[in-house]
């Protein structure tokens, strides 16, 4: 037996019987006692052999997949329970979206704080550095001066790094920051006067006669790379007050 036209009422029964058990109004299996009651049981209009009907009913049955795609049959109920669901998912992530927000705005502001914070104290730190170094400057080009002027302030005969170091000393305005030093190194024969100066509580080895040799640096340690030991350093600034007078 043929698929009727669908416009046949024999192929409407077989449509809705198929969508019934589809969407759950009916609980019962085809060809059951129980269809012989049912008005949409094609069984009951027509003289056919089972088996006939029941590949009718398996044709309706492809025929209503392409016609009836499943997703036009579900439930309003199964639609209102699953956008329901999807609406609480949807408001948890969010609520934990908000939450995680608030985390990390409250992060990043206490990050700024702390950014201000340390840029402050850097404004507050590099005006002093740079201050200390226009001092620096300022005292050894006094030294380079006197140097080529061949000054002996210790009037010992020669001009040589203990007058430059007290040279130094002398006009270097903050004296609780400068220091005369004296470094004696048995092992490399290296013995020599120079000056150290504090840069914002770091004491830093100056060589003050840097500019006057052009070297490339003014730090000890880069002056006399294989000569200086910064362990060997002694403080000798009371011993050459008097010449700084």
């Amino acid at each position: 037996m043929d698929l009727p036209n669908p416009n046949q009422a024999l192929y409407t029964c077989a449509v809705n019987c198929i969508l019934n058990r589809r969407n759950g109004k009916c609980k019962n299996q085809w060809d059951s006692m129980a269809c012989n009651d049912c008005r949409l049981y094609i069984k009951r209009y027509i003289d056919v052999d089972p088996m006939q009907a029941e590949l009718y009913m398996i044709q309706a049955q492809d025929q209503v997949e392409l016609d009836y795609p499943r997703f036009r049959l579900i439930n309003p109920l199964s639609i209102f329970i699953v956008l329901s669901i999807a609406a609480i998912v949807g408001w948890w992530h969010y609520s934990n979206y908000l939450t995680d927000k608030r985390i990390a705005d409250y992060r990043l502001e206490q990050q700024g704080k702390q950014v201000q914070q340390t840029q402050q104290q850097s404004a507050n730190i590099v005006p002093a550095l740079n201050t200390t170094m226009q001092y620096v400057y300022a005292a050894m080009d006094n030294v380079e001066r006197r140097l080529h002027a061949e000054e002996d302030i210790n009037h010992d005969g020669l001009v040589n790094c203990i007058d430059a170091a007290i040279f130094f000393y002398q006009v270097y305005p903050v004296k609780s920051d400068v220091a005369i030093i004296v470094n004696r190194n048995t092992v490399t024969g290296f013995h020599h006067l120079f000056n150290s100066v504090n840069f914002n509580g770091t004491w830093r080895a100056i060589e003050p006669q840097a500019r006057y040799s052009r070297q490339n640096s003014i730090w000890m340690e880069d002056v006399w790379p294989n000569k200086y030991n910064a362990a060997l350093n002694r403080v000798v600034t009371d011993e050459y007050l008097r010449y700084s007078r």
